[in-house]
């Protein structure tokens, strides 16, 4: 893993995030995408949305994967289900990713610890 000057590694990277990208983000009232993207509205960083769904969220431009968001990304927090999640992370393990997959057969917790550009 080669770091990134002044970004943080590591725990730090998942506990101390600058930039968080969510992946599932939606303004869709009463989607756990909607919902988690107001729980990080006191965010003090950057909260990024991505989703392939819309163009903006919340009034933010969207990325339609993790791989086309501009700069680097401490966290990235994934809300969309199981099959989607492993087409958005497979080119794009660049961050440290925690995503709780849900689903009629399966809960489990991904980590993957972030590599370089």
């Amino acid at each position: 893993m080669l770091s990134q000057p002044g970004r943080p590694e590591g725990l730090a990277a998942v506990f101390t995030p600058r930039r968080i990208a969510l992946v599932g983000a939606s303004d869709r009232p009463g989607g756990m995408g909607s919902l988690l993207w107001s729980n990080l509205a006191g965010f003090r960083g950057e909260v990024v949305p991505v989703t392939r769904s819309a163009a903006t969220v919340g009034g933010r431009p969207a990325y339609p994967s993790l791989r086309a968001v501009d700069g680097p990304v401490d966290l990235a927090v994934v809300v969309v289900p199981a099959a989607a999640a492993a087409r958005q992370l497979a080119p794009a393990t660049l961050v440290p990713i925690w995503a709780l997959m849900t689903g009629p057969k399966s809960m489990s917790m991904l980590a993957s610890p972030p590599v370089s550009r």
